[in-house]
């Protein structure tokens, strides 16, 4: 098994925690005693509760990007070619899944409803997802489409549907991309 860094273990236990319990869950004290880590070494590797969202966004965002990546390299099918990047967009976020059986955009949703506007790590997400649109109108579908499917997405990913439903949704909306443009 691979070793991870004691900061990935508290980002991971982070994470795990807002997607179980919610933002406001997320204390130092609560995150020390779930990793198992005393309250010093957490302030050691985060000296405060923003720095902390800040490196989850961030992180989790250089995940969802990788995935992507890797779903366009392991795709039949040419960059460039119509609803290509949106193919991979809603393969990373309706088949991969996290440990606990969870997209990886779950804790990312959770995040945008609970972040303050004038939060950094707000910010952060907000360039993301903005990116994020840019590449779906850019990938050659209607404009129209290609938000609806981003849409689509965004709400089977925090819907909480049983797999079948995930999965019926993940074909219907890859069956979309198909449409010429």
């Amino acid at each position: 098994m691979a070793r991870t860094s004691k900061k990935s273990d508290l980002l991971a236990a982070a994470g795990t925690l807002i997607v179980r319990h919610g933002l406001d869950a997320l204390t130092f004290d609560r995150l020390a005693a779930e990793a198992h880590v005393s309250k010093g070494g957490l302030l050691y590797h985060f000296p405060d509760k923003e720095q902390l969202l800040i490196a989850l966004v961030e992180g989790r965002v250089a995940r969802i990007d990788t995935a992507i990546a890797a779903w366009i390299a392991a795709s039949t099918r040419r960059p460039g070619d119509t609803g290509h990047w949106l193919r991979a967009h809603i393969r990373t976020a309706l088949s991969d899944t996290d440990a606990d059986g969870r997209s990886p955009h779950a804790l990312l949703g959770i995040l945008r409803t609970a972040l303050p506007p004038d939060s950094p790590a707000r910010a952060a997400l907000g360039a993301a997802d903005g990116r994020w649109r840019d590449a779906a109108r850019a990938d050659g579908l209607p404009h129209g489409l290609a938000i609806a499917i981003t849409l689509a997405v965004a709400g089977a990913i925090n819907a909480g549907l049983e797999t079948n439903d995930v999965i019926a949704v993940r074909d219907t909306l890859l069956a979309l991309t198909e449409t010429p443009a």
